[in-house]
């Protein structure tokens, strides 16, 4: 077997053909991690400690000549998931809470009402985009295996991020590359090479697109919305676009849902990590700590603001969710003061996060 079929994890290579069908969290985990080095998701998703997870990888473990680059294991990251113990807050076992399946319901139900007045009705189009990406969490925390403690429940939400996304190319270009690797050569969401629309970082080229920014944003989004992933899905959003031409022979209108979903999206994922702040002095082939590569490379904001983490997806808690990926995303408000008390127990506090970003000490 070849490294492309087999698992890396702390430097190791791993055969879990064998293992797959038997994995807790669901086959298909196993299966699209295959050809990964899986280092940072593995441990964010175990409660182990490194001599704990080495013991129980060994009897998978072959040997495997290669010269890729040996990622190790955080040690802080152990750490932390210490504290977390001490603090009754098993990460493992946070899954949707009641108030989040409502949230969902809540949003479904307009999600689809708008979609049915989009596509035969030829209103709500705009509706349509911008509660795709809130029902988005879904699939979101279902590919972290947040959503809940069944895998085929976990399996079944990938798909609500349909027809904008292809459930497992984002679950390879999102959990696996950019999750582990955020803002460095490996993050395939954090575009590193030069980029005529975005400007993704400040030692890339500056065209004359970049001094309209926020334009750029928007025409980048709608593209990305048709080419985010290649495939059946690209193929249902055309059959989408085609039945409402057909009913409504309004061109602009078929493409109103994607422009808003694209441009939106976008633009909460720059927030997030494509800004001053989050910005690298250098741009790494991969992080050369875990932990503090996630603090430094993701921006957070309006922890307390419950109307501004609704509007976003929830997805102002980047940091927290990019160190505890596993834990729903409705935890992060409701226990934020134990995650952040957790993490100055280890010496990690948010001003001081905050404060070293952009000469990325911590």
């Amino acid at each position: 077997m070849t490294t492309y079929n087999l698992w890396r994890i702390n430097g190791k290579t791993y055969n879990f053909e064998n293992f797959k069908k038997n994995h807790p969290g669901g086959s298909y985990v196993i299966e699209e991690t295959k050809g990964h080095d899986i280092t940072y998701l593995f441990q964010c998703n175990h409660n182990l400690t490194e001599d704990q997870a080495t013991e129980i990888l060994k009897k998978y473990e072959v040997q495997d000549k290669n010269d890729l680059p040996i990622i190790k294991w955080d040690s802080e990251l152990d750490k932390i998931h210490q504290s977390l113990n001490m603090n009754h807050i098993h990460f493992t076992k946070l899954k949707t809470p009641i108030w989040g399946c409502i949230y969902y319901l809540f949003i479904g139900y307009f999600y689809i009402y708008s979609f049915k007045s989009w596509l035969f009705e030829n209103k709500y189009g705009f509706l349509f985009g911008w509660l795709g990406v809130l029902l988005g969490l879904m699939q979101h925390e279902a590919c972290h295996n947040a959503f809940s403690k069944y895998p085929l429940l976990n399996y079944l939400g990938r798909y609500s991020l349909v027809p904008w996304a292809s459930p497992q190319q984002w679950f390879v270009r999102h959990t696996i590359k950019h999750h582990q690797f955020t803002n460095t050569i490996k993050d395939e969401d954090y575009i590193t090479t030069d980029n005529v629309l975005i400007r993704h970082h400040y030692h890339n080229e500056l065209h004359s697109l970049h001094k309209i920014q926020i334009l750029s944003v928007i025409l980048y989004g709608f593209i990305i919305s048709f080419f985010i992933s290649i495939g059946y899905i690209t193929i249902l959003q055309f059959l989408l676009i085609g039945t409402h031409y057909y009913y409504h022979q309004n061109i602009i209108d078929c493409f109103i849902p994607f422009l808003v979903f694209g441009s939106y999206f976008l633009f909460i994922s720059q927030l997030n990590h494509i800004q001053e702040n989050t910005m690298p002095s250098k741009i790494l082939e991969y992080p050369d700590s875990f932990v503090k590569n996630q603090l430094q490379s993701s921006q957070d904001y309006s922890y307390s603001n419950l109307l501004v983490s609704c509007f976003v997806s929830f997805l102002n808690y980047q940091s927290l969710h990019h160190l505890f990926p596993s834990i729903s995303h409705f935890y992060f408000f409701t226990h934020q003061y134990i995650f952040i008390k957790v993490l100055k127990e280890n010496n990690y506090t948010i001003q001081q996060i905050i404060k070293n970003r952009k000469n990325r000490k911590l």
